[in-house]
Protein backbone atom coordinates (compact mmCIF):
# COMPACT_ATOMS: atom_id res chain seq x y z
CA UNK A 1 0.00 0.00 0.00
CA UNK A 2 1.39 3.40 -1.19
CA UNK A 3 1.94 5.94 1.41
CA UNK A 4 -0.81 8.64 0.16
CA UNK A 5 -3.45 5.03 0.83
CA UNK A 6 -2.10 5.11 4.18
CA UNK A 7 -2.42 8.69 4.76
CA UNK A 8 -6.01 9.03 3.18
CA UNK A 9 -7.42 5.83 5.23
CA UNK A 10 -6.02 7.91 8.58
CA UNK A 11 -7.82 10.78 7.85
CA UNK A 12 -10.93 9.14 6.74
CA UNK A 13 -10.71 7.20 9.95
CA UNK A 14 -9.87 10.48 12.03
CA UNK A 15 -13.37 12.19 10.23
CA UNK A 16 -15.48 9.58 11.32
CA UNK A 17 -13.95 9.38 14.73
CA UNK A 18 -14.82 13.33 14.81
CA UNK A 19 -17.89 13.54 13.50
CA UNK A 20 -19.31 10.46 15.79
CA UNK A 21 -17.41 12.00 19.07
CA UNK A 22 -19.73 15.21 17.84
CA UNK A 23 -23.15 13.91 17.40
CA UNK A 24 -25.90 14.00 20.00
CA UNK A 25 -26.26 11.06 22.02
CA UNK A 26 -28.89 8.97 20.97
CA UNK A 27 -32.47 8.28 22.80
CA UNK A 28 -33.15 5.42 23.81
CA UNK A 29 -37.19 4.22 23.91
CA UNK A 30 -38.81 1.41 25.74
CA UNK A 31 -42.65 0.58 25.45
CA UNK A 32 -44.51 -0.95 27.96
CA UNK A 33 -47.89 -2.03 26.46
CA UNK A 34 -50.54 -2.29 29.78
CA UNK A 35 -53.99 -3.13 27.91
CA UNK A 36 -53.38 -4.22 23.92
CA UNK A 37 -57.03 -4.35 21.87
CA UNK A 38 -58.10 -7.33 20.49
CA UNK A 39 -60.39 -5.94 18.48
CA UNK A 40 -60.89 -2.13 18.34
CA UNK A 41 -61.57 0.13 15.20
CA UNK A 42 -61.21 4.12 16.13
CA UNK A 43 -60.98 5.41 12.35
CA UNK A 44 -64.56 6.62 12.94
CA UNK A 45 -64.95 7.74 16.15
CA UNK A 46 -64.87 11.61 17.63
CA UNK A 47 -61.92 11.48 19.86
CA UNK A 48 -61.16 14.78 22.49
CA UNK A 49 -58.24 14.85 23.90
CA UNK A 50 -57.44 16.28 27.61
CA UNK A 51 -54.49 18.73 28.42
CA UNK A 52 -52.10 15.62 29.97
CA UNK A 53 -51.57 16.12 34.02
CA UNK A 54 -47.81 16.63 34.23
CA UNK A 55 -45.94 16.88 38.12
CA UNK A 56 -45.87 20.68 37.12
CA UNK A 57 -48.18 23.14 37.80
CA UNK A 58 -47.70 24.33 34.43
CA UNK A 59 -51.18 24.82 31.96
CA UNK A 60 -49.84 26.21 29.66
CA UNK A 61 -46.79 22.87 29.35
CA UNK A 62 -50.50 20.80 29.92
CA UNK A 63 -51.96 22.46 26.80
CA UNK A 64 -48.89 22.47 24.72
CA UNK A 65 -48.53 18.27 25.40
CA UNK A 66 -52.36 17.96 24.22
CA UNK A 67 -52.07 19.83 21.19
CA UNK A 68 -48.73 17.80 20.42
CA UNK A 69 -50.53 14.88 20.40
CA UNK A 70 -53.62 16.17 18.55
CA UNK A 71 -51.38 17.05 15.53
CA UNK A 72 -50.06 13.97 15.18
CA UNK A 73 -53.25 11.86 15.33
CA UNK A 74 -54.54 14.36 12.98
CA UNK A 75 -51.38 13.82 10.55
CA UNK A 76 -51.90 9.96 10.91
CA UNK A 77 -55.70 10.27 9.99
CA UNK A 78 -56.78 8.19 13.34
CA UNK A 79 -60.01 9.07 13.30
CA UNK A 80 -63.08 10.94 11.79
CA UNK A 81 -63.00 13.85 14.62
CA UNK A 82 -59.85 14.57 16.77
CA UNK A 83 -60.40 17.61 18.92
CA UNK A 84 -58.53 19.09 22.08
CA UNK A 85 -60.22 19.71 25.31
CA UNK A 86 -58.76 22.66 27.06
CA UNK A 87 -59.64 21.32 30.67
CA UNK A 88 -58.16 19.50 33.21
CA UNK A 89 -59.42 15.91 34.92
CA UNK A 90 -59.18 15.35 38.59
CA UNK A 91 -59.90 11.36 37.66
CA UNK A 92 -61.04 9.05 35.19
CA UNK A 93 -65.15 8.76 35.64
CA UNK A 94 -65.07 12.88 35.55
CA UNK A 95 -63.62 12.98 32.51
CA UNK A 96 -65.66 10.21 30.99
CA UNK A 97 -69.20 12.26 32.40
CA UNK A 98 -67.81 15.83 30.40
CA UNK A 99 -66.66 13.80 27.42
CA UNK A 100 -69.80 12.29 26.83
CA UNK A 101 -71.21 15.60 27.98
CA UNK A 102 -69.33 17.05 24.84
CA UNK A 103 -70.04 14.46 22.42
CA UNK A 104 -67.24 12.46 22.11
CA UNK A 105 -66.99 8.85 21.62
CA UNK A 106 -63.47 8.14 22.93
CA UNK A 107 -61.12 9.99 25.16
CA UNK A 108 -57.46 10.57 25.37
CA UNK A 109 -56.25 10.81 28.66
CA UNK A 110 -52.61 11.65 28.91
CA UNK A 111 -50.02 11.86 32.07
CA UNK A 112 -46.44 12.94 32.06
CA UNK A 113 -45.40 10.77 34.49
CA UNK A 114 -41.56 12.13 34.87
CA UNK A 115 -39.38 14.54 33.10
CA UNK A 116 -35.67 15.05 34.41
CA UNK A 117 -32.68 16.61 32.40
CA UNK A 118 -29.25 15.53 33.46
CA UNK A 119 -27.53 17.84 31.55
CA UNK A 120 -23.77 16.81 31.55
CA UNK A 121 -23.45 14.42 34.94
CA UNK A 122 -26.53 12.16 34.57
CA UNK A 123 -28.69 11.02 31.87
CA UNK A 124 -32.47 12.72 30.63
CA UNK A 125 -35.30 10.65 31.11
CA UNK A 126 -39.31 11.08 30.38
CA UNK A 127 -42.17 8.90 31.13
CA UNK A 128 -45.59 9.28 29.33
CA UNK A 129 -48.42 7.69 30.02
CA UNK A 130 -51.70 7.54 27.57
CA UNK A 131 -54.91 5.32 28.16
CA UNK A 132 -57.81 5.59 25.68
CA UNK A 133 -61.62 5.43 27.06
CA UNK A 134 -64.63 4.45 25.48
CA UNK A 135 -67.15 6.94 26.54
CA UNK A 136 -70.14 4.57 26.22
CA UNK A 137 -68.72 1.24 27.73
CA UNK A 138 -66.87 3.17 30.37
CA UNK A 139 -63.97 0.95 29.99
CA UNK A 140 -59.96 1.42 28.72
CA UNK A 141 -59.61 -0.06 25.01
CA UNK A 142 -55.93 1.04 24.56
CA UNK A 143 -53.77 1.79 27.46
CA UNK A 144 -49.52 2.47 26.80
CA UNK A 145 -46.71 3.54 29.06
CA UNK A 146 -43.93 4.50 27.31
CA UNK A 147 -40.39 5.53 29.27
CA UNK A 148 -36.80 7.54 27.43
CA UNK A 149 -33.90 7.99 28.27
CA UNK A 150 -30.30 9.82 26.81
CA UNK A 151 -26.84 9.54 28.39
CA UNK A 152 -24.45 12.78 27.97
CA UNK A 153 -21.71 12.33 25.77
CA UNK A 154 -18.35 12.82 27.47
CA UNK A 155 -14.99 13.99 25.94
CA UNK A 156 -12.70 12.14 24.05
CA UNK A 157 -8.96 12.25 23.51
CA UNK A 158 -7.96 11.03 19.89
CA UNK A 159 -4.70 10.83 18.54
CA UNK A 160 -4.77 14.48 16.32
CA UNK A 161 -7.99 16.10 18.46
CA UNK A 162 -10.06 16.14 21.24
CA UNK A 163 -13.62 16.35 20.60
CA UNK A 164 -15.85 18.29 23.54
CA UNK A 165 -18.53 16.01 25.05
CA UNK A 166 -22.06 16.95 24.44
CA UNK A 167 -24.72 17.19 27.43
CA UNK A 168 -27.75 15.20 27.46
CA UNK A 169 -30.91 16.04 25.11
CA UNK A 170 -33.33 18.21 27.19
CA UNK A 171 -36.70 16.65 28.00
CA UNK A 172 -38.63 18.15 26.02
CA UNK A 173 -36.90 16.21 22.88
CA UNK A 174 -37.96 12.49 24.73
CA UNK A 175 -41.18 13.72 25.35
CA UNK A 176 -41.68 14.49 21.38
CA UNK A 177 -39.91 11.18 20.36
CA UNK A 178 -42.03 9.01 22.74
CA UNK A 179 -45.21 10.99 21.53
CA UNK A 180 -44.21 10.15 18.39
CA UNK A 181 -43.81 6.51 18.71
CA UNK A 182 -46.86 6.10 21.11
CA UNK A 183 -49.03 7.49 18.50
CA UNK A 184 -47.67 5.25 15.48
CA UNK A 185 -48.12 1.95 17.83
CA UNK A 186 -51.70 3.29 18.51
CA UNK A 187 -52.62 3.65 14.70
CA UNK A 188 -51.20 0.17 14.37
CA UNK A 189 -53.33 -1.54 17.25
CA UNK A 190 -56.24 0.04 16.79
CA UNK A 191 -56.76 -0.76 13.35
CA UNK A 192 -55.84 -4.35 12.73
CA UNK A 193 -58.07 -6.25 10.38
CA UNK A 194 -60.48 -8.82 11.92
CA UNK A 195 -59.50 -12.00 10.71
CA UNK A 196 -62.92 -13.97 9.71
CA UNK A 197 -64.59 -16.60 11.97
CA UNK A 198 -63.82 -20.48 10.88
CA UNK A 199 -67.13 -20.94 9.31
CA UNK A 200 -67.16 -18.25 7.00
CA UNK A 201 -63.57 -19.40 5.54
CA UNK A 202 -65.93 -21.35 2.63
CA UNK A 203 -63.84 -22.30 -0.20
CA UNK A 204 -65.49 -20.76 -3.29
CA UNK A 205 -64.89 -24.00 -5.20
CA UNK A 206 -66.54 -25.76 -2.72
CA UNK A 207 -70.17 -27.14 -4.09
CA UNK A 208 -73.55 -26.37 -1.69
CA UNK A 209 -75.77 -29.37 -1.56
CA UNK A 210 -79.38 -29.19 -3.28
CA UNK A 211 -81.91 -30.40 -1.24
CA UNK A 212 -84.48 -31.74 -3.38
CA UNK A 213 -88.23 -31.26 -3.55
CA UNK A 214 -89.73 -34.89 -3.05
CA UNK A 215 -93.31 -32.97 -4.23
CA UNK A 216 -91.51 -31.69 -7.52
CA UNK A 217 -92.14 -33.76 -10.88
CA UNK A 218 -88.81 -32.55 -11.73
CA UNK A 219 -86.29 -34.45 -9.42
CA UNK A 220 -82.96 -34.00 -11.68
CA UNK A 221 -80.01 -31.86 -10.67
CA UNK A 222 -77.03 -31.57 -12.80
CA UNK A 223 -73.98 -31.92 -11.51
CA UNK A 224 -70.38 -32.10 -13.78
CA UNK A 225 -72.24 -32.44 -17.42
CA UNK A 226 -74.58 -35.51 -16.32
CA UNK A 227 -77.86 -35.82 -15.24
CA UNK A 228 -78.38 -38.34 -12.35
CA UNK A 229 -81.50 -38.39 -10.63
CA UNK A 230 -81.85 -36.61 -6.98
CA UNK A 231 -80.57 -38.34 -3.98
CA UNK A 232 -78.07 -40.94 -6.17
CA UNK A 233 -74.86 -40.32 -7.62
CA UNK A 234 -75.33 -43.71 -10.32
CA UNK A 235 -77.84 -43.60 -13.39
CA UNK A 236 -80.74 -45.54 -13.57
CA UNK A 237 -82.16 -47.18 -16.49
CA UNK A 238 -85.56 -45.60 -17.93
CA UNK A 239 -88.60 -47.63 -17.07
CA UNK A 240 -90.62 -49.29 -19.63
CA UNK A 241 -94.82 -48.57 -19.85
CA UNK A 242 -96.01 -51.66 -21.04
CA UNK A 243 -99.24 -51.62 -22.22
CA UNK A 244 -102.21 -54.16 -20.73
Amino acid sequence: MSRWKILTVIVLAAGLAFFAGCSAPLIKTQMNPIIVPHKANISMARIGIFSFRTPFVDPMLESQLAHQFHQLLLARRAARVVEVIPETYRDIDEAIDRARVLGYDVVVLGQLQEAFWGGSVGPSKATVDIRLVDTVRRITVWYLSASAKANPRNDKDLLLFRTNGNRARPPRQLVGRLLARMSDRLIYETRRPIKPSSWSRRSKTEEVPVVPDPDSTDNRTESKGSVTESGSGVRKPPTLNRGT
